[in-house]
């Protein structure tokens, strides 16, 4: 089974892919044939992963919480919380 993540926002390749095998032996041979192969002028870096494949929820950074960040994913910044002081940003209004 093939599988390549995709980047939340843009829906594109992350630029690599999980390839599940049916034994060791058919995994480990296709590493060592693989492994270092030029596709397309680019060089395959070919390793077995390390630890079980992330669910989508995971990959969107929603499961545990990151220290400085709420459940929408937004950090209070590098200088601690901010807060709305009432005047207008220089960016533009969106509708």
């Amino acid at each position: 089974m093939l599988t390549r993540p995709l980047d939340y926002h843009s829906q594109q390749p992350k630029g690599f892919a999980f390839v599940e095998f049916g034994s060791h032996d058919q995994a480990r041979e296709a590493r060592d044939e693989m492994d270092k192969f030029i596709m397309k002028g680019r060089m395959l870096e070919v390793v077995f992963a390390q630890e079980r494949r992330k669910t989508p929820v995971e990959m969107k950074g929603r499961v545990g919480s990151q220290q400085g960040h709420d459940s929408s994913g937004r950090g209070d910044g590098p200088r601690g919380r901010r807060e709305y002081d009432g005047r207008r940003g220089d960016s533009p209004r969106r509708w």
